[in-house]
């Protein structure tokens, strides 16, 4: 007896057809990018994509998801209108700097924040500027960053432990990105506890004035009338 199959196989019958002769297009895209003289700037994992489609772009057509990625990176290399920055203006140097520590610390807009570590007079479009400064914890925190710690080395203040008011020594004072807040390395007095509080934790010490010294007050002279 003899057998047919009656379902042929329909593997990759409706699969798209992938050329096996380059793009011109294609490589010519790729060698722009490559002869960009900003593309030594991009991040690694950038630059080793575009490298290695180069590769394959000589043999085959490259596939989209691969072209989208290109396009991304010709975005990177595309000149940003930079004429609403001034970078001679102290605070938007300040910001810019406290906006890379922050999102670099808080994990968000890292693409814009590595290229804006990496190149000094990079900035991005001013709408994704705005957007980064538009909640109110970045804010919040750049006001306290710049306002500068409220304790120094050495001061004595007290401190809230467990409901109990104590004394001490602060130490240091260090920036939390991450806490949006001043911490501080103290040393209290009693049992010479070294701990790390945040800002808020701490308060001043009222000093007592010193109490005023009585003065023994002399006697009046009184004039006596001549007889």
């Amino acid at each position: 007896m003899s057998y047919y199959n009656r379902y042929p196989s329909r593997t990759n019958s409706y699969a798209p057809k992938v050329a096996t002769t380059p793009d011109p297009a294609q490589m010519t895209r790729i060698d722009t990018v490559l002869a960009n003289p900003l593309f030594s700037n991009l991040l690694d994992k950038r630059q080793d994509f575009v490298k290695s489609i180069k590769l394959q772009a000589a043999t085959r057509y490259l596939s989209e998801a691969q072209m989208n990625y290109l396009q991304m990176v010709e975005k990177d290399l595309a000149p940003v209108n930079n004429s609403w920055w001034d970078f001679a203006i102290e605070e938007n140097r300040q910001k810019r700097a406290y906006a890379i520590a922050h999102y670099s610390a808080t994990g968000y807009y890292t693409a814009v924040t590595s290229k804006m570590k990496e190149i000094d007079s990079y900035m991005p479009e001013q709408s994704v500027w705005e957007k980064m400064w538009s909640n109110v914890f970045i804010n919040a925190g750049f006001k306290r960053n710049t306002a500068g710690p409220r304790w120094n080395a050495g001061d004595v203040v007290g401190y809230r432990a467990y409901g109990a008011a104590k004394n001490g020594i602060m130490l240091t004072s260090n920036w939390s990105y991450t806490a949006n807040n001043w911490t501080y390395d103290f040393l209290g007095f009693e049992g010479l506890q070294l701990i790390s509080r945040k800002e808020s934790e701490f308060f001043a010490i009222k000093v007592p004035k010193p109490a005023k010294v009585a003065t023994e007050r002399k006697p009046r002279k009184t004039k006596t009338k001549e007889a």
